[in-house]
Formats: C-alpha cells, structure tokens, sequence
C-alpha cells in the first residue's frame, strides 16, 4: 500500500509516518520549505517531497499511485496575525489536496479534525476545521471513502515546534513557569492519535468521525505532578479574569510587533471549557480495534525526556 500523508513533518505528522512505517506501508510525506524533514528522511518508506500544496500538478504528481491519504497539514497555532490565515490553510489547502486525490482516484481518505469540533466549541479555528472537513467530503466525491479522526490536545516525545502545551512543560521542566492556567483539557498521546489515524484510514467506516481523547485534566492536577516528579517547583494558577485580559493585551502587542503572544484567547478559551464538553474517545478507539490509551501523564514525561535528550532542559545537578 501506498498512502501520501500531508504535512508529514509536523507533531502528529511524524508520529503518523512512525506508524504507517511500522505497519510497512509505503509513505510519501509533503513538507514546507522551511519544515525539519532529517527525522522523515531517516526512516525507511518514507519518501520526502518538498513543495506546495496549492500546486495541483505536483499534486498530481504525488497522488499517482497512491492508495490511502491522510491530509494531516493545517494551521493549529493559537494564533495568527493574518486572520483569514486558518480560512487559508485550512479550508483553500484541503479544497486543492482532495480535488487532486478524487482525480488520481483515491479510493481512501482521512481528514485530520480536532476535538474543539464534536465540543461544539466557537472560534475561528474550530469553524476552519469543520468547513474544511465538509470540504473534504465534497472534493472527495462519492467514490472516495472518507473518515475524520478529532484529536485532543497532544502530549509525548519529538514535539519540535512546540505546541502551546508543550512549550508550558519545557518552562516546567526548567523550572521557568511560574504562572499557568486555569482549568484543564482533554489529552491523548501523540503515539495513540497517530494510530487512530491510520487505523481509520485503513479499516473505518465510510463517512465516520472518529474521536481521539484519553482523557480530561485539571492543568494545576497535571503540572502539579509533572512538578513533583521532576523536583521543580509547581507554577500558581492565574485567575480566569487575569487569563482573559492578559490574552487580549498579548495578541493586540503581537500584532503591532509582528510576534508570537504567549498566551492567546483560544488558548483561554480551550483551558477554560467545560469538562462535560469533552467527548469520549475510549469507544471510537475500542472500535477501531486498537489497545487502550496511554497515561497521558506518562506521555509528557516522554516529552519532557526527548526536550532533555535535545539539551532544551538545563541540567540542574549539583
């Protein structure tokens, strides 16, 4: 079998590309000009290809000859400058890579969500994701099986841009979070959502979504362990009215400066949900055949081991 994964070199890219590998499937992995790419090269199957995903005949190109894609590209930053950014990447991208899959025939697909969707939680970002989901339906046409996988929040080891989460855990984990936020998320390990995916892609069931959560935690639970496990101290918990003011000045300076906020409203936003929001993921993996999840505490131990193997933790030793 031969699958094209887009977006191969991201977080939960490469952990879809470690899967796909382990399961000796031939992968064609799309990267950006500017995305590491040495972790793809090194595995074997992988076949790397840098372009863009608005260029059809490349496209075109990669398409031929595959059996399965997995369409893993899209913005999940917290923030962006350009607000038509998540329209951009998430709905015009998926329209051009599911229009070039339907034509080369592409007999399986899945789209790759987020949890924010089945939450019914409001933002830009969430409705990028739902357009570009139905989008994916449509371009992929009726003779394209087609399944979405919702991920949560990840956790786990190679996270090298890192996400909003695993930036909060490197500054635990050097001792440098002094504040964090208020109440929680839903987690799945990296690892297990990138099994989800290829499970889905290779055995779901047409037209389905498919949820990928472990489970819901309190972030002061969370870090308070991650803490005490690592002998650092435990950062104190910034009141929700602080959280939400402070998210509003850093995007307004961010956008003046052309830079990163720390802390963004969607990232609020998703902190502050309500837990009875968040779906169960324990049926849709059960369904789809595979082991149970792991603890999502032990994977940001891995996480925090491979940021440690990378010397982004300074060692504190005596």
């Amino acid at each position: 079998m031969r699958v094209l994964l887009t977006g191969g070199s991201g977080f939960l890219g490469s952990a879809v590309a470690r899967e796909l590998v382990r399961q000796q499937i031939d992968v064609v992995a799309t990267v950006r000009a500017q995305s590491p790419r040495q972790h793809l090269a090194d595995m074997p199957g992988v076949e790397v290809r840098e372009g863009s995903l608005l260029d059809q005949e490349w496209l075109a190109e990669l398409m031929h000859g595959c059996d399965g894609l997995l369409h893993v590209a899209g913005a999940a930053g917290s923030f962006y400058a350009n607000k038509d950014h998540y329209r951009q990447t998430n709905e015009e991208l998926t329209r051009h890579v599911f229009r070039a899959a339907r034509t080369a025939q592409v007999a399986r697909a899945v789209y790759c969500g987020t949890i924010v969707i089945p939450q019914g939680l409001s933002s830009a970002y969430a409705l990028s994701k739902k357009n570009g989901a139905e989008i994916a339906r449509q371009e992929g046409g009726e003779q394209m099986a087609l399944m979405v996988v919702h991920p949560a929040g990840m956790v786990g080891p190679e996270d090298r841009v890192p996400t909003p989460l695993g930036r909060g855990i490197l500054k635990l984990a050097n001792g440098a979070l002094a504040r964090c936020l208020g109440g929680g998320g839903a987690y799945v390990h990296v690892d297990d959502a990138a099994q989800m995916m290829v499970a889905a892609l290779l055995t779901g069931e047409n037209n389905r979504e498919y949820v990928a959560s472990a489970e819901y935690r309190e972030t002061e639970e969370l870090f308070g362990i991650l803490a005490k496990r690592m002998g650092v101290s435990q950062p104190k918990t910034i009141p929700n009215w602080t959280a939400h003011a402070m998210s509003h000045l850093m995007e307004g300076w961010a956008r003046i400066t052309g830079g990163t906020p720390p802390l963004s409203r969607f990232t609020v936003s998703y902190m502050l949900q309500d837990p009875n929001s968040v779906p169960d993921g324990h049926p849709d993996r059960a369904t789809l055949g595979l082991p149970p999840y792991r603890s999502v505490e032990e994977g940001c131990m891995e996480g925090i081991e491979w940021f440690r193997n990378q010397g982004w933790i300074e060692d504190t030793t005596p």
